[in-house]
């Protein structure tokens, strides 16, 4: 994509997905009855540009495995998100993750993922634990926090400090000086509400990155998730 000017920054890449590449409805609605399961995310990759992978179902060694081959059959522009519950995953079983992950990209020489989507419950737990795995996550990677948390003064310069940036979410007030580069949207509302919804996000990016828009919900309806592709990219350019 073309870089635009957008509330005074640069919005280089916007990258648009749902947050499941396997949908139900989608079998019927989006993909060819006689393709293969192992197939479907290449296929998913040639009409949208990211995705959320679950570190939790693919971080040992036959889970690699079978991403390692699915990553390798989408093109080199899809990047995915890769999401991590530090109650299901280990410091350990992400960063051996991790350096298989560099060990892959090596052999084409991109990174694959767009960025790490960081899942906290307690604001308490992640203030002891976020250091930790801050360090084992690659800086290259941008993380956003998501989590039940109420953003005040203490936790916006706490976010800075660690180089995080919350989750963008509609129903959340939008932090002054902290950089968003992932939105989880809700497919709800008419087309000018979820236009404006995304107005709003692109106006938020504070720095020159790229971007993440995720449809958190609703995308069981395709034409919907291609509704949001078409007004991220008209807003875009």
């Amino acid at each position: 994509m073309t870089d635009r000017k957008n509330g005074g920054h640069h919005v280089t890449e916007v990258l648009i997905g749902a947050a499941s590449w396997e949908e139900d409805e989608w079998l019927v609605s989006f993909y060819p009855e006689d393709l293969p399961e192992e197939w479907r995310m290449a296929y998913y990759a040639n009409e949208f540009s990211t995705t959320v992978i679950d570190c939790h179902a693919y971080c040992d060694a036959t889970g690699m495995d079978v991403l390692g081959e699915m990553l390798e059959d989408c093109h080199e522009g899809f990047r995915p998100v890769l999401a991590i519950n530090p109650g299901k995953v280990t410091l350990d079983q992400a960063g051996l993750f991790f350096q298989w992950l560099d060990e892959l990209d090596s052999e084409i020489g991109v990174r694959r993922l767009a960025g790490v989507l960081l899942s906290l419950d307690v604001q308490a737990d992640s203030e002891s634990v976020l250091p930790d795995w801050r360090q084992r996550i690659p800086r290259v990677l941008p993380v956003a926090l998501d989590g039940d948390f109420q953003f005040d003064t203490a936790n916006q310069r706490w976010l800075s400090e660690q180089q995080i940036s919350p989750v963008w979410r509609t129903n959340r007030p939008t932090i002054e000086g902290l950089a968003y580069w992932l939105a989880m949207v809700p497919l709800t509302g008419d087309t000018p509400d979820l236009a404006t919804r995304m107005g709003h996000f692109l106006g938020s990016i504070t720095a020159e990155s790229s971007a993440c828009v995720i449809a958190s919900s609703g995308y069981e309806d395709i034409n919907r998730l291609h509704e949001l592709s078409t007004i991220v990219r008209l807003i875009h350019g």
